[in-house]
């Protein structure tokens, strides 16, 4: 009684959309499997996703750990989790998110109180590997550049990103396959051939330093039964962004 209005001068956040029938009956299904607890690699996501609404995906790793030398990443007892914030909303396919690292803290208190009191766990940013695309391509008759080498740059930046609907939707675990490049610029209504098309994947390896693998300096090193026109993480808590340049 007496207010006559109120003004919200900024805007709302940490909100949460009103449950569906569907997400609650989700959310009982795993709330009856892992019962509150967390012991296997899905109970870890699924506690987190529903406790943080503004994280997007969520990996979890049993035995691994963060360590400078792959030697010693299996580790029994350890707990690592990569976690990935939604996309700023209108902004570019080749984003980078991370999470705050007052959010990485609330995310480990959380999930700690629910884990087996001997799991050592620690929650990370994911590492960002790009994918440089390089190739020929000739228009269709009577067309120009310009205007379609933006748009054939913004296509494949699109297809790439894990963001998009219409692109590699994996964050974790992805594989980009020549063919399929190459088979989705042929499928553009303005490109005519593709042609000198190479790859080159940017890996970050520490803080300062980064391992490029350029396909046209000879095949590049793949994960076993991987074959050489396919591209495969470095780092098993790598996601990826495509690289805009052309």
């Amino acid at each position: 009684p007496g207010v006559d209005s109120i003004l919200q001068v900024r805007k709302s956040f940490g909100g949460k959309s009103r449950e569906s029938s569907w997400d609650y009956r989700t959310r009982i299904a795993e709330r009856l499997r892992h019962k509150q607890r967390a012991l296997t690699a899905s109970d870890y996501e699924s506690l987190i996703l529903e406790a943080f609404p503004q994280i997007h995906k969520v990996k979890c790793f049993a035995n691994l750990r963060l360590t400078d030398d792959p030697a010693e990443a299996l580790s029994p007892g350890h707990i690592l989790i990569i976690a990935i914030p939604w996309l700023t909303p209108g902004g570019h396919s080749n984003q980078k998110p991370v999470l705050s690292g007052h959010l990485i803290h609330e995310v480990a208190q959380f999930i700690r109180q629910l884990a087996p009191p001997f799991a050592s766990i620690s929650v990370e940013n994911p590492l960002y590997e790009e994918i440089q695309v390089r190739c020929h391509i000739k228009l269709k008759p009577g067309l120009r550049g310009g205007w379609y080498n933006a748009r054939i740059t913004e296509a494949l930046c699109e297809f790439i990103s894990p963001w998009h609907p219409l692109g590699y939707s994996r964050h974790f675990g992805w594989i980009i396959r020549q063919h399929d490049l190459i088979a989705f610029l042929l499928d553009l209504d303005y490109v005519d051939s593709v042609s000198n098309f190479s790859l080159l994947r940017i890996a970050p390896t520490s803080m300062y330093e980064q391992d490029l693998q350029d396909e046209k300096q000879g095949p590049l090193p793949v994960s076993e039964g991987i074959g050489h026109d396919q591209k495969t993480p470095k780092n098993r808590k790598s996601t990826l962004p495509p690289n805009e340049q052309r």
